[in-house]
């Protein structure tokens, strides 16, 4: 039985939050920063308006949360939960990150169109463009998306693809001078840099002054 899409983005973003896959950064000047990597977004829906984007009548995310999670509920997409929780879920994910209802909005209508073609709960590879949507909402305009780590005794690496169409990579290795790191974007070395532990933390690394500049 599959998740609620609103629980699988609430998951990947407080992950994100909590530095395990990345934190959710705005840079002050450029607003780079890095997400987590989002497997679905939060109830959201169509509306004719919302805080952010549109004209028209004030959307009320609470009427549409409950909406939008009564539809889901006879195709089993609630994860074992009722209306009322996925609806609440669903309303924290609007509240969480207010300049994103546009975003949001955009992937659960996906959601829902898919829903009677048996794509399952999450929309199909039709929506993957959404979810990426969503996860550099909740970055920042030129937000990275983490999309592979890995770390150990013999080091880490850390993958992530940006919005703006770039790559940055942060590669680390214990050596007999300490840690040391290289720091890539699209594949070329920028920098090189001393790190204290091996997690390749993307934007709280070493190597994150040669990816976003924090000035």
């Amino acid at each position: 039985m599959e998740q609620p899409s609103w629980f699988a983005v609430a998951v990947a973003l407080v992950i994100a939050a909590a530095g395990c896959g990345g934190n959710v950064v705005v840079d002050s000047t450029s607003g780079a920063g890095l997400a987590g990597s989002a497997g679905g977004a939060g109830g959201a829906g169509g509306s004719t308006g919302s805080n952010s984007t549109g004209t028209g009548p004030a959307f009320d995310p609470s009427a549409y949360c409950s909406s939008i999670c009564n539809q889901f509920e006879p195709y089993m997409c609630l994860g074992g939960g009722t209306v009322a929780e996925c609806a609440a879920g669903c309303v924290q994910e609007f509240n969480s990150y207010p300049n994103c209802w546009q975003q949001l909005i955009d992937y659960q209508d996906c959601e829902v169109a898919g829903l009677p073609s048996g794509v399952g709960c999450s929309g199909g590879e039709a929506c993957l463009p959404l979810v990426d949507a969503v996860a550099y909402c909740a970055s920042g305009s030129l937000g990275c998306v983490l999309t592979a780590s890995s770390d150990g005794p013999a080091g880490c690496n850390s993958h992530a693809n940006c919005e703006n169409g770039e790559t940055i990579d942060a590669t680390c290795l214990p050596t007999s001078a300490g840690l040391e790191c290289s720091c890539l974007v699209d594949d070329n070395v920028i920098g090189e840099c001393a790190a204290n532990d091996l997690t390749c933390d993307l934007d709280g690394g070493c190597c994150a002054k040669y990816f976003f500049d924090n000035g």
